[in-house]
């Protein structure tokens, strides 16, 4: 048996970090799947009722983005159910399976089965230790298809597969299904192209490959035009992309300011700063790269193996750093990549064992970072696997203070005793949006973010007041401390009791809508107005006010 000492060695090399893979499962997971979800996927599930319920996509709700994370949505609760564990195990299988294609891409380029396993390692540590509003959204479900579409490509290079047609059709449908997620896939699919042209065997191999890719992703982008237009979507979904996302993107970029940013990257320590060495280090390994000329001998995938994780990596920071919103979600999919980029790096032969000095280091400093080891939270693993989902339960595990969801669900209970029909209750804030959820009721209005939607389209504020003066709703909820006001202040509790406004409501502007209105109940920042009087026009805070109260609220 002379494989025997071999395999043995093998084993012990996978043992520690399979080891620390399985015990990092088995801490992180109940709690991830207990955390709560954000606005935006209760935003994606209340469009996925409606639309069960006979609403048309974009006409009945306003929706900036692309139908591709509604698809998800649609698909993942009429499989796995309705409840917020159901859509964070499909995050959590979606996320594994990154790393699993990160561990493939390592391997290719030389690296071993132990590196493939510390980098999972790493990638899961920050993804489950990050807050909730990195999870479940679409930039980092848009990993998948980007990375399953580049291994894809990787397979058939310097290869004469008799299947190559089909794996190259397919790779186009994954480029074309991430671009229905956001569009910015065009961009990776274009670097991931110009990397590894060099990988086929000759010009005319890489434009027959070129052409079935296309081809994929045309069936993908006609597939995808045949539902708007099946559902009746299209014309509002054009509407859509001409009118309102011009606006939304110039809106990402105004709000790009230093106290938002440093919010961010705070949150992200020490994953943020893997980017001062990530980025040198893709442009050094393009650079070096691509000038080396050809060698005919040497196996183009593994050249190409090299490129284009760099390449996907350096496309998306781009995109994020210079046309996206300053959101953490959006800057997660960035970090997992220079986790990548920092992985494959370091798995390559004859590294300095310096490294594994720093590697110690940042390892100790994410230990005593991260929220996974928090003892605090994970005092919480056992009521996390042994009792259901709550509000309590939800706000203790939450990252981010706010919104509390035991004040939304005591606003939810009021509502109830008051048996609005569809229509009659609005919501002020984007935070609030669950309780369109917890009441099954529809909106009055297709501006469901009506607070961020005033700030970051000021040239549509007659539309949007129109149809709110005009809805019909008999009650509006508002969260004092997101509209402006400091945190201590929207807590105060007067005279009047814990059910009145506090004491400093007074200096809020009484002449504009929702302020008009008197309230009726109060549980924490959040106050329920009943309708009184005519809507004339609406209050919202100046564009600079508006990011000052989002950088408080994001420091808390």
């Amino acid at each position: 048996m002379p494989a025997a000492p071999c395999d043995e060695k093998s084993s012990q090399s996978l043992a520690l970090p399979s080891f620390c893979l399985a015990v990092l499962l088995l801490l992180a997971t109940p709690l991830f799947l207990r955390m709560p979800l954000t606005n935006d996927a209760i935003l994606f599930d209340l469009q996925t009722r409606l639309f069960s319920e006979g609403a048309v996509p974009y006409r009945d709700v306003l929706e900036p983005n692309l139908p591709g994370v509604f698809w998800i949505h649609s698909t993942v609760r009429g499989v796995l159910g309705n409840s917020s564990e159901a859509l964070r195990l499909f995050d959590l299988i979606v996320i594994t399976a990154v790393t699993w294609l990160f561990g493939g891409l390592l391997m290719k380029t030389g690296g071993t089965s132990r590196s493939a396993m510390w980098l999972s390692v790493a990638v899961l540590t920050f993804y489950l230790g990050a807050t909730e509003w990195c999870h479940c959204q679409r930039d980092t479900w848009l990993l998948l298809p980007i990375l399953a579409a580049t291994w894809l490509r990787l397979r058939r290079l310097g290869r004469d597969l008799p299947a190559a047609a089909a794996m190259s059709f397919a790779e186009g449908l994954l480029w074309g299904a991430g671009l229905w997620l956001k569009p910015y896939a065009a961009l990776v699919a274009v670097a991931v192209w110009l990397v590894t042209l060099r990988g086929f065997r000759s010009p005319r191999q890489g434009l027959i490959d070129t052409a079935w890719v296309l081809l994929g992703g045309l069936v993908a982008g006609v597939s995808g035009i045949t539902w708007l237009v099946q559902t009746d979507a299209w014309p509002y979904w054009l509407e859509t992309i001409r009118q309102w996302n011009p606006r939304y993107l110039a809106a990402g970029r105004e709000h790009w300011v230093w106290p938002r940013f440093k919010a961010m990257a705070w949150r992200m320590q020490p994953w943020f700063a893997l980017h001062l060495f990530a980025l040198p280090l893709a442009v050094f390994t393009l650079r070096q790269l691509w000038q080396r000329p050809r060698n005919p001998m040497c196996a183009p995938v593994g050249e190409s193996s090299r490129l284009v994780l760099p390449a996907v990596y350096l496309a998306t920071v781009a995109h994020v750093f210079l046309l996206q919103h300053l959101f953490d979600y959006v800057h997660a999919p960035a970090v997992i990549l220079a986790v990548g980029v920092v992985g494959t790096w370091l798995s390559q032969p004859n590294r300095s064992p310096r490294w594994r000095v720093a590697v110690l280091a940042f390892g100790l400093l994410i230990l005593t970072s991260s929220p996974i080891f928090h003892r605090q939270r994970v005092r919480l693993w056992w009521a996390c696997v042994t009792q259901p989902s709550s509000p309590k339960l939800q706000d203790r595990l939450a990252l981010l203070a706010n919104p509390s969801r035991s004040h939304i669900e005591r606003v939810a209970e009021f509502l109830r005793k008051q048996a609005p029909r569809n229509g009659e209750v609005c919501v002020y804030n984007s935070d609030l949006v669950g309780l369109y959820q917890r009441l099954e009721l529809r909106p009055p209005t297709r501006y469901v973010y009506l607070f961020e939607l005033l700030t970051y389209f000021p040239d549509q504020r007659r539309a949007i007041i129109s149809s709110v003066a005009n809805s019909g709703h008999r009650f509006v909820v508002t969260d004092l401390a997101s509209c402006g006001m400091p945190l201590s202040q929207a807590l105060a509790v007067g005279p009047d009791g814990p059910t009145a406004p506090p004491p400093a409501y007074h200096a809020m502007s009484r002449r504009n809508y929702p302020w008009s209105h008197p309230v009726i109940f109060r549980s924490g920042t959040y106050l329920v107005h009943e309708i009184t009087e005519p809507i004339s026009q609406l209050s919202v805070l100046p564009a600079g006010e508006t990011t000052r109260i989002e950088s408080q609220i994001a420091d808390r």
